[in-house]
C-alpha cells in the first residue's frame, strides 16, 4: 500500500482540515515527518491507526476531537487516507460523531465511530467486517507495528533486551529497517 495523501478534521491537534500530500517521484518514494516538539508528529501516527484500525477500548472518543472544535460546539473529527495497491485506488475515513441528538455537552458515551471504505470509487460494503478484512489485505493489523511506530520512541525500541517479546521487537524492527544490513556492511568494510 502506498499512501498519497491523509486529511484530518478536527482531529486531536489539527484543528479544521488538515491535509498531508506525499509525492511520489521514481526513487523518492520515502516521507519523513520531522517536526519541533508538540505540534503534532504523534497525533499524526495516531491518526493513522486510528483511520485503519480503530481505537483501543480505553480510548475516549471524545477525547479525539480537537478542543477548539468543541469549543465551538463541533464534536465530530474524521482521519482519511488515500492510497494505491497495485492499480486500485483506496479511500478509508473513520470518523468520530455524536450517535445522536444530544442537549447540553455531550458524554463520553455519547459518540461512535463510522469507517467508511472506498475502492476505485466505489463503496467497498456496508458490513463493518468485510470493510476490516479489505484494510487488513491492504496492511494487516499485526504487522502495522512494524510499519507505522512512534519514532520519538525508537530509543526505547533499541535499549529493548531482556524479555522474549522486546528481543522479539527489537530484531523485527531491525529487520524492517535494514538495521542488520547496515551492521553487517560496517563490519565488511572495517
Amino acid at each position: 500500500m502506498i499512501i498519497n495523501k491523509i486529511r484530518f478534521n478536527n482531529y486531536r491537534v489539527y484543528y479544521g482540515e488538515t491535509i498531508f500530500e506525499f509525492p511520489i517521484s521514481g526513487e523518492r518514494n520515502i516521507s519523513i515527518i520531522f517536526a519541533d516538539n508538540d505540534v503534532g508528529k504523534t497525533s499524526f501516527f495516531m491518526g493513522i491507526l486510528f483511520c485503519l484500525y480503530g481505537t483501543k477500548d480505553d480510548t475516549a472518543l471524545s477525547d479525539l476531537i480537537n478542543v477548539n472544535a468543541q469549543y465551538e460546539k463541533n464534536y465530530s473529527a474524521s482521519v482519511s487516507i488515500f492510497a494505491e495497491h497495485g492499480s486500485d485506488k483506496s479511500e478509508i475515513t473513520r470518523s468520530v460523531e455524536l450517535r445522536g441528538k444530544v442537549s447540553g455537552l455531550p458524554k463520553k458515551t455519547d459518540y461512535k465511530t463510522i469507517l467508511t471504505v472506498v475502492k476505485n470509487g466505489i463503496p467497498v460494503t456496508t458490513q463493518e467486517e468485510e470493510k476490516i478484512d479489505y484494510i487488513n489485505s491492504l496492511i494487516h493489523q499485526d504487522a502495522a507495528q512494524y510499519f507505522f511506530f512512534d519514532g520519538e520512541k525508537i530509543n526505547d525500541y533499541s535499549l529493548a533486551s531482556g524479555s522474549k517479546d522486546s528481543t522479539k521487537y527489537k530484531d523485527a524492527i531491525a529487520r524492517i529497517l535494514g538495521i542488520k544490513e547496515i551492521d553487517n556492511a560496517i563490519e565488511d568494510l572495517q
